[in-house]
């Protein structure tokens, strides 16, 4: 029998309700449905139930609530009719509000967080001065990131950005971090992936392109002029290795396994649409595009042909997987190393990992945090709350474990170069996690090792800026990448911490809060 879902989207300034019906398919759950239509549920779980995102209200009556779902609603929600979308399997028709499209204030605040961290680097873009192709007047750079999309539409003539955009990641739905990605694209959901990035990016684009050009102090009557031309405009995109992969729907068995070997590291061409678009080469499983256009943008390898051979730069990106590359012209070297949710923030948005940090540095200094990272009773059984929220052993743990990794990296890298502390010459902090990290509660707690503190500083979103360096230096025609990026790819080696026989001992040196 047939099972009708009839979905109804609140849309509170109008109020009116906008509806839409859809037949379940066999064994299928309302989220999946939803998915088919379309409509992209808040879920960082990829639909199993755990991160209790994807939530719905039944306007019909109610299904019993399973045991899972009594975990993340009040009795008083539960007896309003709301439910988990991935655990609802309705036997009969009903009629359901998706709370998360409109009603969600926890999406929401989330992107407003994301876009309060969209800074974009400045650093060094004065020292390149390039011209870009006279048919060339605007790029549009795309940094795909695991849980965000940013965009910015840039001018090549004087380097002004005309306008961003920064939007959720489509794919989230089906979970918030690559390995849930991989998953779900070789088990039957590559296309599906492949179709909703392209159709996220492509829509993002219309949007930028159809908007008019704000008017912004020292915008020049030239910029407003291009919206009425035909001007060409290149799309250049980075991003990780695993987005890359599933923008271009490639297979990701071999990715996904030993020795995770990728389909391609190559720069790529690709139509978006209507639109033609140039994919950044990357580095190697889990150093990907992103971190190519980092180096690029702040000229870590040509930059260095001023200094001393055994001085060398530290480019760091921390997320789900925190990205590491240390060197100089003469030799670079880079590595990933899985740092888990800590430096992300909490899957329920309370807090990013820049605030963590910084309130376990306060919890040290206070003595109510010990140096083996015990949180002190009374505050060991129920956590500490802060601004209304629990910093538990768990969240501790947690960023014990991804600081550790880090700096454990950091010092590996270091022990491969044969240079110590002091000859470090600048650590860069990109994204917008680096741009609002505290530099001093990080060196409170460790991340990165002793005597770097100094020399440490945010350069924002490095990506986009080096995204958009890289489509400046191309011809639309062209298709090989510039031969300076060509040459610092071959420059650059990777390490695989877990061949290094010392990381296990510099890891659990560097767990403590010391």
């Amino acid at each position: 029998m047939d099972v009708c879902v009839t979905i109804k989207s609140s849309q509170q300034r109008k109020r009116t309700l906008l509806e839409k019906s859809v037949i379940l398919r066999d064994g299928e759950s309302i989220f999946e449905a939803l998915m088919r239509q379309a409509y992209i549920p808040l879920s960082f779980c990829g639909g199993k139930g755990m991160c209790g995102l994807c939530r719905i209200q039944y306007l019909t009556p109610a299904p019993i609530p399973k045991a899972e779902e009594r975990k993340f609603f009040t009795p008083e929600e539960l007896r309003n009719g709301m439910r988990l979308a991935c655990l609802a399997y309705p036997k009969t028709d009903c009629e359901i509000v998706p709370v998360y499209i409109e009603e969600s204030k926890l999406e929401k605040n989330k992107l407003e967080e994301e876009n309060a961290r969209n800074i974009v680097a400045v650093y060094n873009i004065d020292q390149w001065n390039r011209k870009a192709p006279d048919r060339i007047s605007q790029i549009i750079a795309v940094d795909l990131g695991t849980t965000t999309i940013a965009l910015q539409r840039i001018h090549t003539g004087n380097d002004q950005v005309l306008c961003e955009k920064r939007i959720m990641n489509p794919q989230r739905a089906w979970g918030a971090d690559v390995i849930s990605r991989m998953d779900a694209s070789i088990h039957g959901k590559r296309e599906e992936l492949h179709e909703m990035t392209i159709g996220a990016i492509e829509n993002a684009i219309d949007e930028m392109l159809q908007g008019d050009i704000q008017n912004r102090e020292g915008f020049s009557d030239e910029l407003h002029e291009d919206k009425k031309e035909n001007h060409d405009i290149n799309v250049i995109i980075a991003g990780n290795t695993v987005m890359l992969h599933i923008l271009l729907g490639l297979d990701m068995t071999s990715l996904s396994v030993y020795p995770f070997q990728p389909v391609t590291l190559q720069q790529a061409t690709m139509t978006i649409g209507k639109y033609k678009a140039t994919l950044m080469p990357g580095i190697s499983a889990f150093v990907g595009a992103d971190i190519t256009a980092g180096i690029y943008a702040l000229q870590m390898y040509h930059r260095c042909q001023k200094t001393e051979q055994e001085k060398v730069n530290i480019l760091l990106d921390l997320g789900t997987n925190g990205e590491i590359v240390m060197g100089n012209t003469y030799r670079m070297l880079t590595t990933a190393t899985a740092a888990g949710p800590a430096f992300e923030g909490r899957s329920m948005g309370r807090w990013t990992g820049s605030d963590l940090i910084s309130i376990v540095a306060d919890l040290l200094d206070a003595g109510l945090v010990d140096e083996t990272g015990l949180l002190q009773e009374p505050y060991f059984t129920n956590g500490y709350e802060i601004q209304g929220v629990k910093v538990t052993q768990e969240d501790i743990r947690a960023l014990q474990m991804a600081k550790a990794a880090i700096h454990a990296g950091i010092e590996i890298l270091m022990e491969n170069m044969q240079v110590t502390v002091d000859k470090v010459e600048h650590v860069y902090l990109a994204g917008g996690f680096g741009y609002f990290l505290d530099v001093g509660k990080a060196d409170r707690i460790g991340l990165l090792p002793r005597g770097l503190r100094s020399r440490t500083a945010a350069v924002g979103n490095t990506s986009l800026l080096g995204a958009y360096l890289y489509g400046k230096v191309q011809k639309s025609d062209e298709i090989a990448p510039p031969e300076e990026v060509t040459g610092m790819l071959a420059h650059i080696e990777t390490i695989n911490l877990a061949t290094q026989k010392t990381f296990e001992e510099k890891y659990i040196k560097a767990m403590d809060f010391s």
